[in-house]
């Protein structure tokens, strides 16, 4: 008898997902900003297979906003917009 192989479960490919950005805060904690367009909804695959060109991306255009002025992004993420949790990690 052969045994069949199934892939392991994996989300949705075409769920509206965005880039979430992790920067460094001052108590060494990490807070994450998400990153999305309502007006041009991001799909997971094309997120994840562009994730280091997005994440780059939307550091640049970070940097203009006071609040993100010289904190340090340690990782980012394609995630889910709906739901999504803006507490620190």
């Amino acid at each position: 008898m052969a045994a069949v192989m199934t892939p392991p479960a994996s989300a949705d490919q075409n769920e509206v997902v965005g880039v979430a950005i992790y920067f460094l805060e001052a108590d060494g904690s990490t807070k994450p900003y998400l990153f999305h367009d309502l007006n041009a909804p991001l799909l997971r695959w094309s997120c994840e297979a562009r994730l280091d060109y997005l994440t780059k991306m939307f550091y640049r255009m970070s940097r203009s906003n006071p609040d993100l002025k010289g904190k340090k992004a340690v990782r980012s993420a394609c995630v889910r917009v709906e739901g999504f949790d803006f507490g620190s990690n």
